[in-house]
């Protein structure tokens, strides 16, 4: 199978909408947020995510356990890296 951007674009904008809601999440609560309260929060956003790639469901239980990592690490590591 070969991906085509238009087969992953809409995949990675809604990976940027919680991305930046996480983000923004961080700005209200500020960056010294317990890491594991802060991914209960992107569980939270995340549990009804059900993207598909070119139709196909990708977000089983463990592929969404490591998007909630993904997503709230890169969120804590943005701000916290922000000067």
């Amino acid at each position: 199978m070969k991906l085509g951007t238009r087969h992953v674009l809409p995949f990675a904008i809604s990976l940027l909408s919680h991305l930046q809601s996480a983000v923004d999440e961080l700005q209200k609560r500020g960056i010294t947020v317990d890491d594991d309260l802060f991914q209960k929060f992107v569980a939270q956003k995340l549990q009804n995510w059900n993207p598909k790639i070119n139709g196909i469901p990708v977000m089983d239980n463990k592929t969404r356990i490591h998007a909630i990592g993904f997503v709230s690490g890169i969120a804590l590591n943005l701000m916290r890296g922000k000067k």
